[in-house]
């Protein structure tokens, strides 16, 4: 395993660990001041009926609907981004495990290719021979072509040799004879 990767994926685990530690405590607390609000006051029966609600919602024996729905809400709120940063954290650690596991995969399949391809062309001698021998028959096949070139070459110099005769030849006739 990657010391990169390693490392990383500590570092992702221990800071789930403390936001979930985090989470959990202030939950609790949270639970705990719900309880104590919700619950307030006890009422009692006989004393409390002739009071107003606002009476009671100030002395903390009632609370209003809207106060009740509030705690729920943000609990829930609560709940759903501690659920939606745990998949994250997943997701990144994942991301990353999945990218090492590949490049690690990529790397071991290219050594054990190689390593393949040189047991395979030391072990077989039919193939090296085969190589010799298309090396081989390259190399005459240049060869031949070098001394055509150069055959070549020679005709041509013998060409302009002759042409170059000719054209004394061509001067000597057209040049009238002197007669001495």
């Amino acid at each position: 395993m990657n010391t990169k990767f390693g490392f990383s994926l500590g570092v992702l685990l221990g800071m789930l660990i403390i936001f979930i530690s985090v989470a959990f405590f202030s939950w609790n607390i949270k639970g705990e001041l719900l309880n104590l609000y919700i619950l307030g006051n006890e009422l009692k029966g006989s004393a409390d009926t002739n009071k107003t609600l606002e009476v009671l919602i100030s002395e903390n024996k009632l609370i209003s609907a809207k106060d009740f729905f509030g705690f729920y809400i943000s609990y829930y709120n609560n709940f759903i981004v501690i659920l939606s940063c745990i998949i994250g954290a997943f997701a990144i650690t994942s991301f990353i495990y999945i990218r090492n596991k590949n490049e690690e995969t990529n790397e071991k399949i290219k050594n054990e290719t190689k390593e393949q391809i040189d047991n395979f062309l030391k072990d077989n001698t039919n193939i090296k021979m085969r190589i010799q021998e298309v090396t081989e028959d390259s190399i005459k096949d240049i060869m031949e072509r070098m001394e055509k070139i150069e055959n070549d070459i020679i005709k041509i110099q013998d060409l302009k040799e002759m042409q170059e005769t000719n054209k004394e030849i061509a001067k000597e006739i057209t040049t009238p004879m002197t007669k001495d």
